[in-house]
């Protein structure tokens, strides 16, 4: 979906201020043709590189930008390395596109994330990907969708709204990773849980619980709260139990929990994995570089950025040809989750 440009008008979209160059006079100034213009600006079609930065030169001399609409990205948090790495290849992608990705956290601005996608109409976005659905009942979820804004949600939430939603199915991959510590010989698992209300933590809890029936596990469950902590906590609350009756194995909800619950073992002397296994999901970086490092379950990102920005996009320009007051059927696409244990030095044999 590129941005329309003519002769006489200006390429940006009617916003306050001064008026923008105009097609031709920046080909002018460049000496190009206004068709290579186009090309640059639109990122359609090669052009040499010191072409394209003459083109850009004379945008900047005759005070323009190359403009772009804009998508807004919501996350919940930066600072979890998932939605951090999520958001930078959504970006990437966008940005290949030809749109503009604006990202807000919204634990910035606490209880907002009902209201969130709202913010982005004064900016004029054009769609939203709306991935910061865990601390929200699906109730907001709807509520949020009804507007005219095209959005595409991380969640399993059906709506006739202008949205379509993408989820991942951890099913095989949490049964992976339970097999795994089976055949180690594991018998009691724990399984740190999520935040209780979370989507993502219904489907991880859920697609364990299976997993660990299938294979007539022992199963202990403990609350965790997706935080660095709580992964602390749990490991406190399984090191008070007597050692013949303690799980040999953890799997956590998240990354973050399965580094506070090794943290915590290592600190009072409980050795990963000889004396218990440690598995996370998100597959965030740091599951490959701590020591040891983590067996963790996940989707690839990069495959869940793709959906969103195809789905969304799809939506938009579905949304341009589609009679006022209507809006294209919601779909919903379910990603797969993989096993990530290759390396991973946090997994071992269940002790005697």
């Amino acid at each position: 979906m590129g941005l329309q440009l003519n002769d006489e008008k200006s390429y940006s979209r009617q916003m306050p201020g001064p008026p923008k160059p105009t097609l031709k006079a920046i080909a002018t100034l460049a000496g190009v043709s206004q068709a290579t213009v186009s090309r640059v600006l639109n990122d359609k079609g090669p052009v040499a590189e010191g072409t394209h930065q003459k083109v850009l030169d004379a945008v900047r001399a005759l005070g323009g930008g190359a403009p772009r609409p804009i998508i807004g990205i919501l996350v919940p948090d930066l600072s979890n390395q998932f939605f951090a790495r999520l958001s930078f290849h959504l970006q990437t992608l966008l940005l290949k596109r030809g749109y503009l990705p604006v990202v807000l956290a919204t634990h910035v601005v606490p209880g907002t994330n009902p209201l969130a996608p709202d913010l982005f109409l004064a900016t004029d976005a054009v769609g939203v990907v709306h991935a910061a659905v865990d601390d929200v009942s699906d109730v907001a979820i709807a509520d949020s969708v009804r507007g005219d804004l095209p959005m595409v949600l991380f969640a399993e939430v059906r709506s006739s709204g202008n949205a379509d939603f993408i989820s991942v199915d951890s099913a095989a991959a949490m049964l992976a990773a339970v097999h795994h510590l089976y055949d180690l010989g594991h018998e009691h698992v724990a399984f740190v849980e999520g935040i209780p209300a979370a989507q993502t933590a219904i489907e991880r809890l859920r697609s364990f619980l299976a997993a660990a029936a299938e294979l007539s596990l022992r199963v202990q469950r403990i609350r965790g709260g997706y935080t660095f902590d709580g992964g602390i906590q749990a490991a406190k609350q399984i090191m008070a139990q007597p050692v013949p009756h303690r799980p040999t194995a953890v799997v956590a909800a998240n990354d973050e929990m399965a580094f506070g619950a090794i943290q915590a073992f290592g600190g009072a002397g409980v050795d990963v994995p000889g004396e218990v296994s440690v598995v996370g999901y998100d597959n965030t970086p740091f599951a490959r570089w701590t020591h040891p490092s983590v067996a963790s379950v996940a989707p690839h990102r990069s495959a869940l950025a793709d959906r969103a920005v195809t789905l969304l996009l799809r939506r938009i320009e579905a949304v341009a040809e589609t009679p006022s007051g209507r809006w294209p059927v919601p779909s919903h696409e379910a990603i797969p989750a993989l096993y990530h244990s290759e390396g991973r030095t946090s997994v071992g044999p269940a002790p005697q």
